[in-house]
């Protein structure tokens, strides 16, 4: 058995400190936010009012959920699973940031009721529509690109925006690692696209 899983059942059994296992994996929370997160996109982490710690912090969380649900049975190795919980805590961070508008730190917080209602309902949800519209472009560009599969299941994504891969799968009747690897080629792509 591997020396790290078998230091991570110590932990379990309460003969090792847990803090001390999720500080000796903190090197690979600090990679996988220099690498994946911090290139190049300072400017996108201060736009969205987030700081570098706030990544390694929201990394850690990923570690402790990695930590406690971990199965040395899986056959995964440790550093795979701890790099996956990490990565979707953190992109869960980003998701949240982006959606709770603090993006822009410029903007008058509008949580007091009377500036609330000086604000036309009409305008409750035009950051999401122009978003939206930027994100339409942005596919439409990408569209060209696909094959008629992925031009599917794009579209799927694109009329269903809160549906999950499961769910598009289940839309589209493909199965769901299909439709997780049409998605990643689609969001490969739009990267290219200016």
């Amino acid at each position: 058995m591997n020396a790290t899983i078998e230091l991570l059942l110590k932990c379990r059994a309460g003969e090792y400190p847990v803090n001390d296992f999720l500080d000796q994996h903190k090197g690979l929370v600090a990679y996988i936010v220099n690498k994946r997160y911090l290139t190049n996109s300072k400017f996108q982490l201060s736009a969205m009012g987030l700081a570098d710690d706030d990544l390694i912090q929201t990394g850690m969380i990923g570690m402790w959920k990695a930590y406690q649900s971990f199965n040395p049975e899986s056959g995964y190795k440790w550093a795979t699973y701890a790099a996956k919980c990490i990565k979707n805590q953190i992109g869960q961070l980003l998701r949240d940031a982006r959606r709770d508008k603090r993006y822009n730190p410029n903007v008058t917080s509008i949580d007091n009721p009377e500036l609330r209602e000086a604000i036309p309902s009409e305008f409750d949800d035009l950051d999401d529509t122009i978003d939206r519209m930027y994100l339409e472009d942005k596919m439409n560009k990408v569209r060209p690109l696909l094959s008629p599969a992925q031009n599917r299941v794009l579209q799927a994504m694109l009329d269903n925006p809160e549906a999950n891969t499961v769910q598009v799968a289940e839309i589209l009747n493909l199965t769901q690692p299909y439709v997780s690897k049409c998605r990643k080629i689609i969001a490969d792509k739009g990267r290219l696209v200016s």
